[in-house]
Order: structure tokens, then C-alpha cells, then sequence
């Protein structure tokens, strides 16, 4: 099966090839010709692309826009058969045009391209050409570090909407909101009994679909305008007044290439560094020859977090403590450098095999295709009271986005969920590599257990390992499936 990569790269050669039409005074250039024009590896990977795309055609000629929120795919046409997957608000994919009806799903079950079946009913509009879109059904942009836009809820008791409502009933929902927060103060018992009620004077407007704390991340859609008002419309069908709302971008940190110009070992700047001088430590008329002690060179220049220490020499013991050595007899302490090494994997790997290596103590990332590192980065990992765990795993769930709450102190309270955190990669239960757009302290220990990586490292992650996401899906599962995984190896 080619990878939606491989799709865009026939749309790509045939662009070139209608740019390279006949001169004046030439006869017209036969396909063959044009071909030719192209490198071998060009033409092999349109050839194959080509192919899939008739595949395609022939076996899933039918089109379908993906309605539903989140439509599971399941292994066999039955309700309770294993998911092995999901698609999402917005997408497109082919499946067979011939349903299987069941009692819980009259409007048939469609088999899906590459595999798979999901209920029509659930939601999938089906055509013989690619259905149009609501505008507002925005799908996820796998080009873009954050496939969403994504924002903060600034503070709490936000009102989450069915609709966009008007001024009044904006009013009258605060008002309620305020009635609320007091008696909170008072009570929080009565106050939750409150907010869970069902009926009565007291029991929150039916037009609102939950309220949001402060904290709480959503991703958006689009905007929406009632009565001069702005609503920001989310990735769920849902609407939040904008102004309570706080833009989130995320770092713009990332890793580099490793090759034969850039090789490891890479050493990250932590944090930032001001460089240390050795000078011998005068406390002590009597020391021993070889007693320093590391002062601050005040007029040394900082070197920032995230960027690679080009004067790193070396790691050296000096008294029991490790050093790292930089050009100029300059020093470092060991925690502010995380140097991305060689790893030699306790099993073994096939040439082809992406896998990650992920180096606790280090706070390092890196790719590698069998035997040969092709990326690294810094990560975050767990804090001391969440460690992230050490072994060898296998990714198990692979989505697009995911929710997900507790992530660690830097989104402000505990209180706090983020909706569709992007790029995750589940190898252990509830532990994912994943982005996070909510701190830039890669290279320190911050987060709930998880690998924090940038935006645009977390993509590049994506995209590298195993499973492939298939075109216009928003998650694999691999676990009892035909996906195969990649590997990930976590050390201290």
C-alpha cells in the first residue's frame, strides 16, 4: 500500500510533465520521452503510485465524507467487532459502494479502503463523486506542525454551545454562570448539585452543551458571527465565545538531520548555558594538587536552550562530578547538556525498520532506520513523580489527535483537559510520544509520563514510524490488527 506521500507525488509529476510541453517548431513529445526526462526513482515511484490509484478505482470506486465526529472503522461488519481504527469530521475516503445492512446498522456497513468497515448511518455521505463539504468541517492538516488551531479556555465556568447563541441568551447563561461560581464559594456541594441538576430554576440552560474551566484546550474549526459577536466553532459541531479564549501556537523548536555533515554524538543546550572556568580552589592551603573548583565566567556568552552546543568537546570526571569539556577551557555541568548518542537496540532490526530511541537521562530523541540514525531532537519526559517508563514497547495506537488530560503543571492547573493533542503515539498504555504546544521546555523533565516533543518534531516522528496512517483515516490501532508497529526503546 503507498502512503498518501506517495499519491501527492504523482499529482506532482504530472504537473511537471504538463510544464514540459513541445517547443515551437518541435513535434509533440511522446509520453515515453517525458518519462525519460524524469530520474528513475521518479518514474519508479509514479509507476507505483499509479498502480495503487487503479487499485483504488477498481475495488473502492464509491467516495464518502466523513460526517460523524469520530467514526470507528471495525475489523468485520458487526457493531461489536474489533476497532482497528477511526476516521474524522471532514475527511474522504473510498470504500466499495455495495453496503451490508445489519439490525444496528440498516444503512449498511461499507468496506473501506485499505481495510476495514464502517456504518453509513454513523456518518459517511457516499457518492459516486467526492461529496461536497460544509465549510465549517474542517479535516486535520497532517502538512502542519498543529493540524489544528488550537485555544485556551482563560478562565473558568466557560459556556460551550449547541449553536451560536444570541446576546441575550449569552447574557442569561453568565448570569447563571455567576449564580454558580458564588454559591461554589460557599457551598461546593450545593454547588455541584447545581450544576449537575436536570430540572428547575437552577439547572443550567438546555442550549448550553457543557462548561469548560480554565485550562481546557479545544480545537477549532473555524469562526462563526451572531449579533457582531465572534464564535469560535470547534472540531466537535460545538461554539465558545472567542473572547474567552486564549491562542495556544506552540514552540517553534525542533530537531535536525542526522547525516554525514551533522553526525552523532549531538549535544543540546538543556537550558541555557553560561560556561564555567576551572580555577584551583584556594579554600584549602593544604589541598591536594588537582582540586578545582567551576566558577561562572561572567563574560562568557550565554548559549540558549534548544540549540546544539558547537564548542562540546567531551564528558569528563573531576572530583566525583561529571563535566562537560567545551572549547576554550570551558566547562558545563552535566544536566545542562543532553547529548544525543549511538544506540546499539537490544534486538534485532531490519534494514527498512524505523524505530526510536528515546534516552531518559539524556532528555534526547532520536530516529533511526535499522542501524542508521536519520533524525534527533530534544524531548520531555515525566517528572520525578510521573516517571516515564523504561523498556522496549511497540506503538499501539497511532492518531492524529488525541484528548487527553494531566499532562503536567505547565498548562497552568490540573484541572485542565486538551482536546486533539496532535501527532500521538500510544506504546504503553496511557504513555504516548505526542506534541506539546502548551510549554517550550524541551530537555527538562516536565511532563505526566508521556514524551513531549515540539510541533514539528512530533510530526516529523509521525511520519517516520510505523503504522502508516492510511488516507483519510485519523488513527490505527495495531494491536490484533494487520498494521504492522515500530519499535520504541526508552533508557535511562
Amino acid at each position: 500500500m503507498l502512503t498518501w506521500r506517495a499519491l501527492i507525488l504523482t499529482g506532482v509529476l504530472g504537473a511537471l510533465a504538463c510544464e514540459r510541453g513541445p517547443r515551437e517548431g518541435q513535434a509533440a513529445s511522446s509520453s515515453d520521452e517525458s518519462a525519460a526526462s524524469l530520474s528513475a526513482a521518479e518514474q519508479e515511484a509514479a509507476a507505483r503510485a499509479a498502480e495503487e490509484q487503479a487499485r483504488i478505482d477498481a475495488e473502492y470506486p464509491s467516495h464518502a465524507l466523513v460526517t460523524g465526529v469520530q467514526l470507528p472503522v471495525r475489523a468485520a461488519p458487526e457493531p461489536n467487532a474489533t476497532v482497528i481504527g477511526w476516521l474524522r469530521l471532514g475527511a474522504r475516503v473510498r470504500v466499495k459502494t455495495e453496503g451490508t445492512p445489519s439490525p444496528r446498522c440498516a444503512t449498511g456497513w461499507h468496506a473501506v479502503n485499505p481495510t476495514g468497515y464502517a456504518c453509513a448511518g454513523q456518518g459517511l455521505e457516499i457518492g459516486s463523486e467526492p461529496p461536497e463539504a460544509d465549510a465549517s468541517a474542517v479535516a486535520a492538516d497532517r502538512e502542519a506542525p498543529l493540524p489544528y488551531e488550537y485555544l485556551k479556555v482563560k478562565e473558568d465556568l466557560v459556556p460551550e454551545y449547541h449553536n451560536p447563541p444570541t446576546r441575550d441568551e449569552h447574557t442569561e447563561v453568565m448570569a447563571w454562570a455567576a449564580r454558580y461560581l458564588a454559591l461554589r464559594a460557599r457551598s461546593p456541594e450545593q454547588a455541584e448539585r447545581m450544576r449537575s441538576a436536570t430540572r428547575g430554576t437552577d439547572a443550567p440552560p438546555a442550549r448550553v452543551a457543557r462548561f469548560l474551566d480554565r485550562g481546557v484546550i479545544v480545537a477549532m474549526a473555524g469562526i462563526v458571527r451572531r449579533e457582531e459577536r465572534r464564535y469560535a466553532r470547534t472540531v466537535t459541531g460545538r461554539y465558545i465565545l472567542r473572547v474567552q479564549l486564549h491562542r495556544k501556537d506552540g514552540s517553534t523548536f525542533h530537531g535536525v538531520e542526522v547525516n554525514a555533515e551533522r553526525p552523532l554524538p549531538i549535544p543540546w543546550a538543556r537550558q541555557d548555558i553560561r560556561p564555567r572556568e576551572r580555577l584551583p580552589d584556594l579554600r584549602d592551603e593544604d589541598r591536594r594538587s588537582g582540586d578545582w573548583r567551576f566558577f561562572r565566567d561572567a563574560e562568557a556568552e550565554i548559549i540558549p536552550a534548544g540549540t546544539i552546543v558547537g564548542s562540546w568537546q567531551r564528558r569528563e570526571w573531576f572530583d566525583g562530578n561529571v563535566m562537560h569539556v567545551l572549547d576554550g577551557d570551558r566547562f558545563a555541568r552535566a544536566w545542562y547538556i543532553g547529548v544525543a548518542e549511538q544506540a546499539d537496540p537490544p534486538f534485532e532490526v531490519a534494514d527498512d525498520e524505523p524505530w526510536v530511541h528515546v534516552d531518559l537521562g539524556e532528555q534526547t530523541l532520536t530516529l533511526y532506520r535499522g542501524h542508521t540514525p536519520v533524525y534527533s531532537t530534544l524531548v520531555s519526559s515525566g517528572d520525578p513523580a510521573h516517571p516515564t517508563p523504561r523498556g522496549i514497547f511497540r506503538i499501539q495506537r497511532k492518531m492524529i489527535t488525541s484528548t487527553m488530560s494531566n499532562l503536567g503543571g505547565d498548562v497552568d492547573s490540573d484541572r485542565y483537559r486538551i482536546e486533539d493533542v496532535p501527532y500521538t503515539q500510544y506504546f504503553e498504555q496511557g504513555i504516548a510520544l505526542h506534541a506539546a504546544f502548551w510549554h517550550e521546555r524541551f530537555g527538562q523533565l516536565v511532563s505526566h509520563g508521556c514524551v513531549n516533543l515540539s510541533p514539528a518534531d512530533a510530526q516529523r516522528v509521525f511520519e517516520f514510524t510505523w503504522p502508516e496512517i492510511p488516507a483519510g483515516w485519523h488513527g490505527v490501532v495495531t494491536h490484533q490488527t494487520s498494521f504492522r508497529s515500530s519499535r520504541v526503546w526508552v533508557t535511562d
